[in-house]
């Protein structure tokens, strides 16, 4: 699976995986959930940029939600554009039936920097993915499995989503998050939370190399 840099495809205009129409949804989801989801998650979305002076931001069950299932459309209309299988067929499928990112979906939003290209000015945006590989630790043993991850960053709002295509022998699957980690990303899916503070105490730009490559435990 190759990566995707965002710093060599920089967004900086409207369009691209944040508000382009794209041809291989149907048109009643161009113009039809898809579209709601994107006017539903707006004036969050906002909210939090707004916020880049250092506000906190208290996000409430309803708002996770919102921003959540933005993050997950986000990242498989990024697939779809660039026409890469980087997301089971039976998570966009779970995700078209319920409009909520998938079960074995873990997202996290936190607070990034804006890169600056000489070429491009500010990069307002960009999703990036990442190869992961995952080794869950059943009793004394360790088995690895094949998951995905993907890194989406709009102005100073990040987005960690971190998928499991299938649930090994039926455990219910947990990433183990490093102290690092839980410093510079908040999880939004599962809700699992009344309420969150937005921005975390440290920014995704400062994570450890640990949290940025290509394996992650999982817990079952």
């Amino acid at each position: 699976m190759a990566s995707t840099d965002w710093t060599r495809t920089p967004i900086t205009r409207i369009g691209g995986p944040f508000t382009r129409t794209v041809s291989a949804f149907c048109r009643p989801c161009n113009n039809g959930w898809m579209s709601r989801l994107e006017t539903s998650a707006r004036p969050v979305l906002t909210s939090l940029i707004d916020a880049a002076d250092g506000t906190c931001i208290v996000l409430d069950r309803d708002q996770q939600l919102i921003l959540a299932r933005w993050a997950y459309k986000t990242l498989i209309v990024a697939c779809a554009i660039d026409g890469a299988e980087r997301v089971p067929r039976e998570h966009i499928q779970e995700f078209y039936g319920e409009v909520d990112p998938p079960a074995t979906c873990w997202i996290r939003i936190g607070r990034s920097a804006m890169s600056i290209n000489p070429q491009h000015g500010e990069h307002l945006g960009g999703v990036s993915f990442e190869p992961r590989t995952a080794r869950i630790h059943d009793g004394s043993s360790i088995r690895e499995l094949a998951v995905y991850q993907a890194r989406i960053r709009l102005l100073g709002v990040a987005f960690d989503v971190f998928g499991s295509p299938v649930a090994a022998d039926g455990l219910a699957l947990e990433p183990q998050a490093s102290p690092e980690l839980v410093r510079a990303l908040v999880p939004i899916w599962p809700v699992t939370h009344e309420q969150l503070s937005w921005p975390p105490a440290t920014s995704v730009d400062v994570l450890s190399a640990s949290d940025s490559g290509t394996q992650t435990d999982l817990r079952g």
